[in-house]
C-alpha cells in the first residue's frame, strides 16, 4: 500500500512559529510532528509515502537530514493557495498515476496508526471517525453516512474513484465508502494550546 500525507496547510494558528517553518515540521513531544507518521508508516512496511506540500524546499531538507534513504516523494502545491484535501488526493494521484488502495493522513494529526487500519476497502474508500467537534458523518451498517461524527483525517481511498466534486464531504457521502470509529489516543495539533 502507498500512504500519502497532506502536509499543505498554512499553519496560521500557530503564527508567528509558522512564519519559518510548516507546522508538520514543529517539534512536538520530543520530535517534528510528520516524524511520528514517517516512522510509523516505516515499521508497517508501505511501500513508498507522498508527502503533498506548499513548502517543498523546506520538507526536501527536512527529509534529507531526519529521513535519509526513505521510500519518500515530495509533491509540490502552489504556495499561500493550498488545495483542499480532495483536490491534494488529485493532485498526487496524476502526477504520480497511482492506484489501487492509498493510506491518507494529514500531516498535523498525532495519533499512532497501525497495521490493523491498512485494509483494502471492497468500496470506494474507508474513513476513520472520531467523536469530535464537527458533526459531519455518522456509520450505519459500516457505511458513511451523515451524522454527528468527526473525520479524523484518516482514510483509505481507491485511487481510481478520485474525482472533482464540490467538496470533500460531497464526494465521500455521494461515493461508496464505509467508516469506523478511530478508537485512540487522537489529537489534531492546531494551536498553542494543543501544542502544549
Amino acid at each position: 500500500m502507498i500512504a500519502i500525507i497532506l502536509a499543505a496547510g498554512l499553519g496560521t494558528r500557530l503564527a508567528p512559529l509558522t512564519g519559518f517553518r510548516p507546522k508538520p515540521l514543529i517539534n512536538f513531544q520530543g520530535k517534528a510532528l510528520i516524524s511520528y507518521h514517517i516512522d510509523n508508516l516505516k515499521r508497517m512496511n508501505i511501500q513508498h509515502i507522498h508527502i503533498n506540500t506548499s513548502h517543498g524546499h523546506l520538507f526536501q531538507q527536512f527529509i534529507e537530514a531526519a529521513h535519509p534513504c526513505s521510500p519518500i516523494t515530495i509533491t509540490h502545491e502552489p504556495y499561500l493557495k493550498p488545495l483542499g484535501t480532495l483536490e491534494g488526493l488529485i493532485n498526487i494521484k496524476n502526477k504520480h498515476q497511482l492506484s489501487g488502495p492509498l493510506l491518507v493522513i494529514s500531516a498535523d494529526i498525532f495519533t499512532q496508526i497501525h497495521a490493523s487500519m491498512l485494509i483494502t476497502p471492497s468500496t470506494d474508500g474507508h474513513l476513520f471517525l472520531i467523536h469530535g467537534p464537527s458533526h459531519d458523518f455518522s456509520i450505519e451498517n459500516n457505511r458513511l453516512t451523515s451524522g454527528s461524527l468527526t473525520y479524523s483525517n484518516i482514510g483509505i481511498f481507491q485511487a481510481e474513484s478520485l474525482c472533482p466534486s464540490q467538496s470533500f464531504k460531497s464526494f465521500v457521502l455521494t461515493h461508496h465508502f464505509t467508516a469506523s470509529i478511530l478508537d485512540q489516543h487522537w489529537l489534531n495539533v492546531g494551536d498553542f494550546k494543543t501544542l502544549r
